[in-house]
């Protein structure tokens, strides 16, 4: 990791970012700087107690959605709304190889998650959303996969890798709901049971817009334990 740093400070110096919001000259690793980046809205309470959407003037505290149909999560929470600057950032992140972002994202990542009310003392196993070898060969890293790292590390909790994707699908955020569904359907297999040392387990994404990814990976993550309770955490959400 020092090395890593090293690195990166060089390229500050020898290739300065220039700013993706405004343009102005950064020194940081990555081409954002510190001004704009403390621009990145994040969501606050009130939010559903189950699913974390915000709630805008409502006295309720579960949103429609999770009365209707219950999530097969305990809880999820999110860091950030899903616009703006930190959604050219993730996909920069995701779709340019612009790795020099993974240090600030879980930078984030981790304020968010302390500022929540998930029971990070209580979780003793930590995964996040997989992608087809084929995808991740293209991609070259996956992103979740930095943030589920980066999170083991920063609360020490084991990381299970056992989470595997088992088809190629679309990109959820194009789609509507319906079709996300149907998308995602089956998407997913366990390669390794999940110890016994594990009762709660988190699960890490980048983005929670419907929620039907993080639904599909839980449903699957139960079927291999029954009793587990599982958590989430994704860096963004959309609220429209």
């Amino acid at each position: 990791m020092k090395v890593l740093n090293i690195v990166d400070d060089l390229l500050s110096i020898l290739y300065p970012s220039f700013c993706i919001n405004c343009g102005e000259k950064t020194e940081n690793p990555y081409p954002l700087c510190n001004k704009c980046g403390e621009e990145i809205e994040e969501i606050r309470y009130p939010y559903c107690k189950i699913c974390g959407r915000p709630l805008i003037g409502s006295g309720n505290n579960i949103c429609g959605g999770c009365i209707k149909d219950p999530p097969p999560f305990k809880m999820a929470r999110s860091g950030y709304v899903y616009t703006g600057i930190i959604k050219e950032v993730i996909h920069m992140w995701k779709y340019s190889q612009k790795r020099g972002f993974s240090k600030f994202l879980n930078s984030l990542a981790i304020k968010a998650i302390l500022k929540s009310d998930i029971p990070i003392n209580l979780l003793d196993g930590v995964t996040y959303i997989p992608l087809t070898g084929t995808s991740l060969r293209k991609r070259g890293f996956n992103q979740t996969e930095d943030l589920a790292r980066n999170i083991s590390h920063k609360f020490k909790i084991s990381l299970y890798r056992g989470l595997k994707k088992k088809k190629e699908t679309r990109e959820q955020v194009f789609l509507s709901e319906k079709e996300r569904l149907k998308n995602i359907k089956d998407a997913f297999y366990i390669s390794s049971d999940i110890p016994d040392s594990v009762n709660n387990l988190l699960i890490i994404d980048d983005v929670y817009t419907t929620g039907a990814t993080v639904k599909e990976a839980t449903k699957t993550l139960l079927a291999n334990k029954k009793g587990l309770n599982v958590y989430v955490f994704t860096l963004t959400r959309g609220v429209q």
